[in-house]
């Protein structure tokens, strides 16, 4: 098996027990790493001596390949953005890492055909993109893995890595964590599920949520698991996003945003213009950026509505840690398009004090492309407008759209549109049951804590005394029992099944 995770210490102390669970079912662990890389001290530690260095197989492609003139050749062919996100090499779609690379590192957020500065860098990491599908084949014939274990997957050179194990239909596992620090969510992927998010429900999953038995009762139970977590602030606090924030009532919020009283309420959930913005499914704009504008260009032409503007929160951390300074990205575009904002728009920032659980008694329509919020809204009835797919949308309880105008013609009216129905909210209900509840892969042999501090700083610390006394912990030994024996995509916590079956 292969692991490819880079050098985060505290990460890898998450994945080398992922692996030395594995280890323990006979199973030989290679790593993909980087010389002098610190992680590779832990791995020798927990027995796991096996390191592929990446640099040697990416020098020796550089040695045999003309890759420079490879990416010349696809870049001719490529002038707009729909022809970047569809570029492949052997099968790997680049065109999607490389942007979603390129974005992250340059912390703009839309693809800019017309700067010449953003093409030069795009071609670098083309380039480079080439290199990576070459080792990563190199390394796969010589490995020969039946199992690859990833962490990240959208960026370069993860990416290219993820794609030739699906493609080579080598069982590819992705591990991320999700709204508890006590869990993390494990997803199997294929050539037919590979752009569709962590923690979506596989076709099977869905199915079987779907049967349960539901009442009033089991749709409060998913409700305080979101309340819980946000009010001790732990909801993604990986990236802090509710650090330092309290859960108002409607009155405080309408009059400290200073809405206009007797108006519906439109929240507008922008996502990080440049993080993870080409991993999952289809969208119907060109770039976070354009949806963001585009909505609320509309948003604009329609008085009859307060309407929100929330900078996703994850931004405070997420800039810190990259050491970014810059103006919220999501203003400038914004006002550097649009100009100043009409009275009936407000903007509400990411480090607000205002805790986002808050919002599901205030709002009466929440828009995203594709964002968790999407989800949790829809738990509480409030109808929710994608402009995306790969997490929810299609399952009976969004408001999908097929083209840019249909989803732009709602936000024109949106201040007509009715609450969701009985059957749609208890779908809804369901479907957040089984991301929240049944998809969380539960931890005990180690705890994750994250500082509120500016950098949400990560602390893992291991809960046993020796290797021998982990080997016995039931989390592991049922990560390798479902990595092992099963093929279903979704890890869905048998307890929380049994639970809620009654049986």
């Amino acid at each position: 098996m292969i692991s490819m995770i880079g050098d985060i210490i505290e990460l890898t102390k998450f994945e080398s027990l992922f692996v030395k669970s594995l280890q323990g079912r006979d199973y030989k662990p290679f790593i993909i790493t980087s010389r002098g890389a610190f992680s590779n001290f832990i791995y020798k530690v927990m027995g796991v001596n096996n390191c592929i260095y990446l640099e040697d197989y990416l020098e020796k492609v550089r040695k045999v390949e003309a890759t420079h003139i490879i990416a010349s050749k696809i870049l001719d062919n490529c002038n707009n953005i729909n022809s970047m996100l569809g570029m492949t090499y052997k099968g790997v779609n680049i065109g999607r890492y490389v942007c979603s690379t390129v974005l992250r590192q340059t912390h703009i957020g839309e693809v800019d055909f017309a700067s010449p500065a953003f093409l030069s860098i795009v071609r670098q990491y083309v380039h480079a993109a080439i290199q990576n599908v070459l080792a990563a084949e190199e390394i796969f014939d010589l490995v020969k893995p039946v199992k690859t274990l990833f962490l990240e997957r959208g960026y370069s050179p993860f990416g290219e890595f993820f794609d030739i194990s699906v493609n080579r239909n080598i069982d590819t596992i992705q591990w991320i964590g999700c709204h508890t620090p006590k869990a993390v969510i494990l997803k199997r992927y294929n050539r037919n599920n590979i752009q569709y998010h962590p923690s979506s429900l596989s076709k099977k999953s869905w199915d079987i949520i779907k049967t349960f038995p539901w009442n009033e009762a089991k749709g409060n139970m998913v409700k305080k698991e979101l309340f819980i977590h946000y009010d001790s602030g732990e909801w993604f606090n990986e990236v802090g996003t509710q650090f330092n924030t309290k859960i108002l009532n409607r009155e405080n919020i309408y009059l400290k945003m200073g809405l206009e009283p007797g108006k519906k309420v439109g929240i507008i959930f922008s996502h990080i213009l440049w993080d993870a913005t080409f991993f999952y499914g289809e969208d119907l704009f060109a770039d976070y950026k354009e949806w963001l504008i585009e909505t609320v260009k509309a948003a604009m032409t329609n008085t009859n509505m307060n309407w929100i503007i929330k900078i996703h929160p994850a931004n405070v951390v997420k800039k810190y840690r990259e050491n970014f300074r810059g103006e919220w990205a999501e203003i400038v575009a914004v006002e550097s398009t649009l100009g100043k904002l009409p009275d009936h728009i407000k903007w509400l920032m990411p480090d607000t004090s205002i805790n986002t659980y808050s919002l599901f008694a205030f709002m009466d329509y929440c828009i995203t492309v594709r964002g968790t919020i999407g989800l949790e809204a829809a738990l509480f009835g409030i109808p929710v407008l994608t402009a995306g797919t790969g997490r929810y949308d299609n399952h009976g309880f969004t408001i999908d759209s097929e083209s840019k105008n249909a989803y732009l013609e709602k936000i024109l009216t949106l201040h007509n549109m009715p609450p969701l129905n009985d059957e749609q909210n208890r779908l809804a209900q369901k479907f957040a049951h089984g991301v929240f509840c049944l998809r969380p892969f539960p931890l005990q042999s180690l705890s994750v804590e994250y500082e509120k501090n500016k950098a949400a700083t990560m602390k893992v610390k291991y809960n046993f005394k020796d290797l021998t006394q982990w080997a016995e912990s039931t989390d592991f030994r049922n990560f390798g029992d479902w990595v092992v024996n099963s093929q279903d995509e979704d890890f869905l916590d048998p307890a929380v099944l049994r639970e809620v079956v009654g049986h």
